[in-house]
């Protein structure tokens, strides 16, 4: 009894380092559990001894290497773990000796090393084992780097904080590091200490990467060099850092993170990828890519409506650029959606805020019938963009929902013409558009137009646009009858070379003319012309529209020449001084059958051409000479050019003001109306009208607000 009261009392001043070193310590204790009664307390005693060492001996040791102020190598952080597995390896013969092989005493001691290292970590270990892994990652990527650089790629070593550098890592250090992270694993280190460092660097890189190579990179595929960049770089890096048997769940979650991470840089840029497209195909192919391993239409469908709301549906937008976006939007999200739900949701806005704006069938139609345009090379093909599952012939625009028809494989002019839910507007604009064309033609070439009606006939059928067919013939007809008139009795000795469109009544859409009196030089021209006709087409006559024709005068001044092209009714007023130089205004007006007021509009063309003169109520032939020789009078006719231009501008400017002042806020076609019942010897047209009204909303004299313009 006193022997082993002696021994127990050896081993309980022992510790562990002497109880391990001893060879008299197996000896007592398989002496003193050979009494059952102490048994128990043996096993109690070395638990307790074991995990008091654990925690002030294994515990510090480890954790004092990273309380140094230099950098952390390879070579120490495996030295501490190894240390570390050493010491709670030496533990287990000295376990097994005091309670056996029962592995619940074993685990529990491992346990209390994990609570231990997991509560007691220094402030410093996580960023110096940060700095560690940033180095070797470094390392890895200067590698690919070098390998990388024949794509013309920038390096993006700066996106490592600084651009470090980063010796290659040895055999041997690879080696250290992989058995380093088999021993983080061992003892619990490395889901607490070391996982979430790599998981944050990782994707820290991985986004630094794409914001370097990636970023506004639309013209070539970028995904696939991110997809070698992980295999290069981050798949050798989590090798040599992390236990092997986490390899596929974190292979998974970074190649998701990279999608993510891509979908949202696209998305972001959606916008412009719609702008730049075709050639931003590549980076609308990678999108789809990521979109089918994410969940984030949702937030495409946010980012790029709130884009358009933002960047185009707006009142300082041309209705062309609206439209030229809108295409663009069509062909682009094809791409990513081929059944058009994506564009039916998005485009939703675009489509209302079109329907809105007076001029977007007109701008709709001139691009269609553009001959340089993408959609007019889609008429020419005949079988649309390229699906090829549905004919042309088969599709006829319906009443409804524009969106409706998205989800069906149709080409782009389809969609824009069910913008307005069917063809009758776009068949009605059109016919007025084409006779604006060809009355503006002033002559009788009808080729270019011919085509396209042939080859919107194929996609509107024939009868919808029948009329324009019997408006184009009215052309050709009018050669070939004003040819015969000019050869026979009635003008063959003309000396006015004289020409006319006959225009069917019932067919052809409402013109604006304006009643005035010809002067007797044109008004038997055509008293002529129409007497030819009448024996030509028998109970058949004309009606004269002279605001919509033309006459060239040449015009002989003293010490110069002038020639200009101008309607009938402004040509009157200049020819009634051909008897008398010099006509009270309200003289004139009588005689020209027409008010004061449009008198006075047309007169002040010749005023600006410095060819009349008005002196108090009266207009006077200006007969004096302005050049003296051949190069003043050139320079006289530029800036007589450049006077015209801007009394041209100044004159319809103060109409402007006079209409907003009085009506208040007025849209672009109202504006237009209202001019040209004004002017109408001198019609402008939308584009010009709004060309010059931007320009008074540039110089911050009209303001232009909800489609409206109005004076500040």
């Amino acid at each position: 009894m006193e022997v082993l009261e002696s021994r127990w009392a050896r081993l309980e001043r022992a510790n562990i380092p002497e109880l391990l070193q001893s060879a008299e310590t197996s000896e007592t204790v398989a002496l003193l559990q050979g009494d059952q009664l102490l048994k128990s307390l043996v096993q109690d005693w070395c638990i307790d001894l074991a995990e008091s060492h654990i925690r002030t001996q294994v515990i510090p040791q480890f954790w004092s290497s990273f309380c140094a102020r230099s950098p952390m190598e390879i070579e120490t952080f495996h030295a501490a773990l190894q240390q570390l597995d050493t010491a709670m390896t030496s533990l287990q013969p000295f376990v097994a000796c005091c309670c056996g092989n029962d592995p619940r005493v074993w685990q529990r001691l491992t346990q209390t090393l994990h609570v231990g290292l997991c509560t007691s970590v220094p402030a410093a270990a996580p960023t110096m084992l940060a700095a560690l892994f940033r180095r070797v990652f470094a390392a890895f990527s200067k590698q690919f780097s070098a390998a990388d650089k024949d794509e013309d790629e920038e390096e993006e070593s700066e996106a490592m904080d600084a651009e470090e550098e980063s010796a290659p890592v040895t055999e041997e250090n690879l080696g250290r590091l992989k058995e380093a992270a088999v021993l983080l694993q061992r003892w619990g280190l490395s889901e607490r200490l070391a996982s979430p460092i790599v998981t944050s660097l990782l994707y820290e890189q991985a986004e630094a990467r794409l914001a370097a190579s990636c970023r506004d990179e639309l013209t070539r595929p970028c995904l696939q060099r991110m997809r070698a960049w992980m295999a290069a770089v981050a798949r050798p890096f989590v090798a040599a850092v992390r236990a092997a048997h986490d390899d596929a769940g974190w292979q998974g979650r970074l190649e998701y993170f990279i999608y993510k991470s891509f979908a949202t840089l696209r998305i972001g840029e959606l916008f412009d990828i719609i702008v730049d497209f075709p050639d931003s195909t590549p980076a609308l192919d990678d999108l789809r890519e990521c979109l089918r391993h994410t969940d984030q239409m949702h937030d495409l469908v946010t980012s790029l409506t709130a884009a358009f709301n933002k960047r185009l549906l707006h009142p300082g937008a041309n209705t062309t650029d609206i439209l030229a976006q809108y295409i663009s939007s069509i062909r682009a999200l094809k791409v990513l959606d081929s059944t058009g739900g994506l564009l039916d949701t998005v485009c939703r806005d675009v489509r209302a805020y079109l329907q809105s704006r007076s001029d977007t069938i007109r701008c709709l139609i001139e691009s269609i019938t553009d001959t340089h345009s993408d959609l007019m090379d889609e008429l020419r093909e005949g079988e649309g963009s390229g699906d090829g599952e549905r004919s042309d012939d088969d599709w006829t625009p319906r009443a409804g929902d524009a969106g409706e028809a998205l989800h069906s494989k149709r080409d782009v002019t389809s969609i824009l013409v069910n913008i307005y839910g069917g063809q009758d507007r776009f068949v009605a604009e059109y016919r007025q558009l084409l006779a604006e064309r060809l009355l503006n033609s002033r002559d009788y070439d009808i080729d270019k137009e011919l085509r396209n009606l042939e080859l919107l006939k194929l996609r509107f059928g024939e009868e919808a646009l029948g009329t324009c067919d019997t408006m184009l013939k009215d052309i050709a007809n009018s050669r070939r009858i004003t040819t015969n008139i000019r050869e026979g009795p009635e003008l063959r000795d003309c000396q006015v070379d004289f020409s006319a469109f006959i225009l069917s009544r019932t067919i052809w859409p409402a013109l604006k003319d304006e009643i005035s009196e010809l002067p007797e030089a044109l008004g038997s021209v055509f008293a002529a012309f129409t007497k030819g006709y009448t024996a030509l087409k028998a109970a058949r006559t004309l009606e004269l529209r002279p605001t919509l024709g033309a006459v060239t005068l040449a015009i002989d001044l003293p010490g110069r020449t002038v020639e200009a092209t101008v309607p009938p009714a402004t040509a009157a007023v200049l020819m009634a001084f051909e008897d008398r130089p010099s006509w009270p205004s309200t003289e004139l007006a009588a005689s020209l059958k027409v008010p004061p007021p449009v008198l006075a509009r047309r007169a002040a063309h010749w005023i600006r051409l410095g060819i009349l003169k008005e002196t108090g109520d009266t207009l006077v032939l200006n007969e004096e000479s302005t050049a003296a020789d051949g190069s003043d009078h050139e320079e006289e006719e530029a800036g007589e050019a450049a006077e015209e231009s801007n009394a041209f501008g100044e004159m319809h400017w103060q109409y402007c003001v006079g209409m907003l002042t009085n009506f208040g806020a007025m849209n672009i076609p109202k504006i237009l109306e209202m001019l040209n019942m004004m002017m109408a010897d001198e019609p402008v047209s939308e584009e010009e009208a709004k060309k010059f009204l931007d320009g008074k909303v540039a110089e911050e004299q009209l303001v232009f607000s909800a489609g409206q313009y109005s004076l500040p």
